[in-house]
């Protein structure tokens, strides 16, 4: 879209709108084609620019305000005259400095040329004289010598000129520089001869001297002791100074590196990794997020401020570059807890629980007193957990209530926790102080207290049906336990002998295990499958066996390296069992 068919679309309040319109979008860059201005661009970014300069425009903007406006969101990088600072003086003053370079050394070069064209050496010469004999003489002699040279001075001048002004100027410069790098890096080995001169102590011949004379004294107390005679000493002897002779001539003098040695070592070392670096290392993703904060950085910190509910329609183009923008903006900025709960807020809709429980847990720490970050955070670990209670939850969901008893999010999570954990009692007790809550406040919450009735209803329910299973307690043999790790799932089931599925199986997180022991209580509750429960097992008087196993994997089949126990028969009526597991599957 041009520029004339963007402001036909526009409702102008006068001509000088419309010509405030044109002039900056003509002096706007597109932030995608980069080589256009808004008015000749058609990219969708820059229907958004344009929209927003019109409505600024609408506002009574001045210019001023405007270019300040768009500077500030998107940088100098927006604007083809961007303003005269200190980072912009190399965009001013570069091409001019550059072209009266260019200027100066063409008029430099074009006088010496005239000069030498001239054959002007500060003499002057009278072209009206005659010349004398001895002038004569000294043209032959310049005549002759001209037939034996293959071209005349005046070209050999003007070539050499025009070569060392372009490639000639190149080469020496490049000889230069290679001459001044080959002589850092060659001075101390050209040095070494020298000091080689003055050799110092060389630590091989100090260890062989010293081994000479433990030797020699070995001999002596063998001589003395009458272990060898004088023969066998003076022999013995003389092979040993041999040897250290022989040795001697064989070791070359150790040069210890100077100071300025080591220096210049230290120095490539750097220079060098970073050479490397840049030839060798893969640079797109760095590239890539540079890319992403030029482009959408600004609506990134929109986002995460609250300025801006959700993006324009542009960008989100490309999700992976406003994502990795709004995490490098969260990280720039690590200590503003209200980013990392937008951050966690977009993980949540990209269904990155991982993460975003990461970034709420961040958020809590930087504002452990804010009480929506706090319930928020409890609230998605807890969904995350499948519903039970562990000891973070717990204690988050204690630290709210402890400042506000009251509130009633915390409280329907410990009651659907304590549910979930079999805690029935005190799963009703949080449902009548949620009640007493809802009762103290004024309006009308008879559906409210409906549904409460209706839950503590369920976990009566849930409450019978859990005193019909079977108690088990898990324990660990000692000499398995260095094998158990933190990540570790616990499954315990009842089967029947003969396979198939379970009537009741748990998967526990290996924290519910303390001090090598556990009591897990499995009812009609835990049943995979409606019509496969205890009580049709029992009704069936079916042999049933109660399997506990510790997976490093976390599948509910086994594998090689899992713990295990024994299968242990139980009764029909029977309500207690202990499993030990005090095997390795291999």
């Amino acid at each position: 879209m041009t520029a004339n068919a963007a402001i036909d679309v526009y409702d102008f309040d006068s001509p000088q709108q419309e010509a405030q319109y044109r002039g900056l979008i003509e002096e706007f860059r597109c932030p995608k084609c980069q080589n256009q201005n808004l008015a000749a661009s058609d990219a969708p970014i820059a229907q958004d620019l344009k929209q927003k300069v019109y409505d600024l425009i609408k506002d009574r903007r001045s210019d001023a305000e405007i270019r300040a406006y768009m500077q500030e969101r998107y940088g100098d990088f927006i604007s083809y005259k961007p303003p005269m600072r200190p980072s912009t003086w190399i965009l001013w003053f570069f091409p001019p400095l550059l072209l009266l370079v260019l200027i100066v050394g063409w008029f430099w070069q074009s006088k010496r040329r005239q000069v030498v064209a001239r054959g002007q050496n500060g003499v002057t010469v009278n072209s009206t004289a005659a010349l004398t004999s001895a002038e004569k003489a000294e043209l032959d002699r310049l005549l002759s010598q001209a037939e034996n040279v293959d071209h005349d001075i005046t070209s050999i001048e003007d070539k050499k000129m025009t070569l060392f002004s372009t490639f000639g100027l190149f080469v020496a410069l490049s000889l230069l520089i290679a001459l001044i790098f080959a002589l850092i890096a060659i001075m101390p080995w050209l040095r070494a001869p020298r000091l080689q001169s003055k050799p110092i102590d060389n630590q091989l011949l100090d260890i062989n001297v010293a081994v000479f004379r433990e030797r020699l004294a070995e001999l002596q107390t063998d001589k003395d002791s009458g272990t060898i005679n004088n023969s066998h000493y003076q022999n013995q002897k003389l092979e040993l100074e041999r040897q250290l002779l022989d040795a001697q001539r064989q070791i070359t003098p150790m040069v210890t590196p100077d100071v300025k040695s080591r220096l210049i070592v230290a120095a490539w070392i750097p220079i060098l990794a970073a050479m490397a670096y840049l030839l060798i290392g893969n640079r797109t993703p760095v590239f890539d997020l540079w890319t992403s904060e030029d482009k959408v950085g600004q609506v990134a910190d929109d986002l995460l401020t609250a300025k801006i509910d959700k993006p324009p329609k542009w960008a989100t183009e490309n999700g992976r570059q406003l994502i990795s923008a709004m995490q490098t903006n969260v990280h720039r900025n690590a200590d503003d807890p209200n980013r990392w709960m937008r951050l966690s807020e977009l993980f949540l809709s990209m269904e990155a629980t991982d993460s975003a429980l990461e970034a709420l847990s961040r958020a809590y720490r930087l504002a452990p007193d804010n009480e929506e970050i706090a319930t928020t955070y409890a609230q998605t670990s807890f969904f995350v957990n499948e519903g039970q209670l562990d000891a973070n939850i717990r204690r988050l969901l204690q630290a709210i209530l402890a400042k506000n008893p009251q509130h009633e999010r915390a409280q329907m999570l410990m009651a659907m926790g304590e549910t979930r954990s079999s805690n029935f009692a005190q799963a009703q007790g949080w449902i009548k102080r949620l009640q007493g809550s809802i009762v103290a406040k004024p309006g009308d919450h008879t559906k409210a207290l409906a549904s409460l009735d209706e839950l503590s209803n369920y976990v009566s329910t849930q409450e019978k049906q859990a005193l019909e299973g079977i108690d088990v307690t898990v324990k660990i043999n000692a000499n398995l336990l260095p094998l158990v790790k933190a990540d570790d799932v616990l499954f315990v089931a009842i089967r029947d002998v003969k396979g198939g599925p379970p009537f009741a199986a748990k998967r526990l997180p290996i924290s519910i295990i303390k001090q090598g022991e556990a009591s897990i209580r499995l009812s009609n509750l835990d049943a995979m499958m409606p019509d496969r429960t205890l009580n049709s097992a029992r009704s069936d008087k079916t042999q049933l066996a109660v399997v506990a196993r510790i997976s490093h994997s976390g599948n509910a089949i086994a594998e090689s390296g899992d713990l295990s126990g024994n299968p242990i028969m139980i009764s029909v009526e029977q309500t207690q069992v202990n499993v030990e597991i005090n095997q390795q599957i291999p």
